[in-house]
């Protein structure tokens, strides 16, 4: 529910701030916010470079409703409960109106042009520690992948906005993060807000 009123708060804000973006600059530079939920079909896997797939369905201010998938891997750990992550491929958001619009982005890729400034931060939290169940908080900056950007998207320049991502509680059996035994949805569900802004270029 906290979730849903932040999507709501940022969005309003996102549509008052674009009434303000200037029509004439030969680069257009525009706020963009994104929402949405998706699942983490394999899991988890804590061993670095080892990369899982995901995805996602959501809206977002530039494209409208998408769906979305990709991949990421851990980079290394930081401490016990902390590691740095990045996509493995590049996430692509898909509009549901027209499958030509794909918004194509890294995330915590820091040797992508444009490229993100830093790799993306993952930090467990206990739930059940003794049982292994925790829920993870995931933070990186999205990079547009040009070269795989399409239909509307083509005309991107550049931009970047901040990804803040919450997991649904998952068991830790090993290497692995899995969903919690029961879980009807079979998956690491999770849901993300990112905010930001993408730099267009003239038609």
């Amino acid at each position: 529910m906290r979730f849903v009123k932040l999507f709501a708060m940022l969005f309003v804000a996102s549509l008052f701030v674009g009434l303000t973006a200037s029509q004439k600059a030969a680069a257009q530079t525009v706020p963009f916010l994104v929402f949405g939920s998706g699942d983490i079909p394999e899991g988890l896997s804590l061993i670095p470079g080892e990369s899982r797939p995901h995805n996602s369905f959501g809206y977002a201010t530039s494209g409208g409703f998408h769906r979305g998938q990709g991949s990421f891997e851990i980079i290394g750990f930081e401490s016990q409960t902390t590691a740095t992550f990045k996509s493995t491929t590049p996430y692509k958001f898909t509009s549901l109106l027209n499958s030509r619009d794909t918004l194509a982005c890294n995330y915590g890729t820091v040797d992508a042009t444009p490229g993100a400034s830093e790799p993306g931060n993952v930090t467990l939290y206990p739930v059940d520690p003794e049982n292994g169940i925790f829920y993870a908080v995931f933070i990186a900056e999205f990079t547009p992948a040009l070269e795989e950007c399409t239909g509307k998207f083509s005309r991107l320049r550049d931009g970047n906005f901040l990804m803040y991502a919450r997991s649904e509680p998952f068991q830790v059996v090993g290497a692995d993060a899995l969903p919690v035994p029961g879980d009807a949805d079979g998956a690491i569900q999770y849901s993300w807000i990112g905010l930001g802004s993408l730099t267009f270029g003239r038609r």
